[in-house]
């Protein structure tokens, strides 16, 4: 058994139409969607969670173009783009078990990937890999999750853009 499908992920899509609140929830581990019932006064269960959370602590603004990663009871996201202020080499990590995120401090570490988006992600044991973006990198990153660090791999060079 795979350790992420003790946990269901959630992504929200919330859009108002007619001034009436409408939302979706999408399980990444059954990759079904379900319709939140939003016309009484109560807010959703789903939404009520996902609110308190964002109210509880410091939490990502909203991007593109990241790359997110499950490692044991963890989401990772890293980069995207910020709209008003460009590529981001932020690196955020959501604790499944706390709901709680943390902003890993990128700039203080001696060697990480830079800023940048739509860069492609994999995960393969304790390691996540990180390859390009739409800056024209061609570099190939990892993160070790038990160590906590970054190293380069591969600079300048892959597949041509």
């Amino acid at each position: 058994m795979l350790l992420y499908e003790c946990y269901t992920v959630m992504l929200l899509h919330i859009r108002t139409v007619s001034m009436a609140l409408t939302a979706a929830c999408v399980s990444v581990v059954h990759n079904e969607w379900t319709e939140l019932d939003c016309s009484c006064e109560v807010t959703p269960e789903e939404l009520q969670e996902h609110l308190m959370v964002a109210h509880q602590n410091q939490v990502p603004v909203n991007r593109k173009g990241q790359s997110a990663m499950v490692f044991s009871s963890a989401m990772y996201i890293y980069g995207g783009y910020i709209d008003m202020i460009g590529s981001s080499q932020e690196f955020w990590k959501l604790d499944f078990d706390t709901k709680l995120w943390t902003l890993l401090d990128c700039i203080q570490m001696e060697v990480g990937p830079g800023p940048r988006h739509s860069h492609s992600a994999m995960t393969v044991l304790d390691c996540m890999y990180l390859f390009g973006g739409l800056r024209e990198q061609r570099d190939l990153w990892r993160w070790n999750s038990t160590c906590h660090s970054w190293s380069c791999l591969k600079a300048m060079s892959g597949p041509s853009l």
